[in-house]
């Protein structure tokens, strides 16, 4: 007995009818499928899994990313990682939750790292935003508040 494709990355199996669980092999490797993501082309199965090439720039916040507490005076790192961006990244921070920024670097090397001495005046509402230069659409902040003391 024929058991139906689980997906579009496995191939129509057969039915034990002793256990009734049915066998689900997976799609040769390359064949064309989507993963229903804008960001990926070129979708290929890959041992049972639909997977492409992303073609959308992003940038994520790593840290401070929500929770931490940095010492006035203290010197910093923020963090971020970067996918298919090219050119420089511009580092802001707000006080207040996110409601007004303050540019800390207008334009630094895109390397996810950035050292920084901790300034006045203290808040418990810090988030740090990073922007691409050339696209400023491409960005990310912080995920929640942290604290500068």
């Amino acid at each position: 007995m024929l058991c139906p494709a689980l997906d579009q990355c496995h191939v129509a199996g057969t039915c034990n009818t002793t256990t009734g669980v049915c066998s689900n092999p997976n799609a040769t490797n390359g064949t064309s499928c989507s993963d229903g993501n804008a960001c990926t082309q070129s979708d290929t199965c890959q041992a049972g899994t639909c997977t492409g090439t992303n073609v959308c720039s992003a940038l994520t916040v790593l840290s401070p990313n929500g929770g931490e507490i940095w010492l006035l005076n203290s010197t910093q790192t923020i963090r971020w990682s970067s996918t298919r961006v090219s050119g420089k990244v511009r580092i802001e921070l707000s006080r207040d939750g996110g409601a007004s920024w303050k540019v800390l670097s207008n334009s630094t090397a895109n390397t996810g790292a950035l050292s920084w001495k901790v300034t006045k005046p203290a808040t418990t509402q810090a988030r740090i935003r990073v922007s691409s230069v050339l696209t400023s659409s491409v960005r990310d902040t912080s995920d929640g508040n942290f604290t500068i003391k």
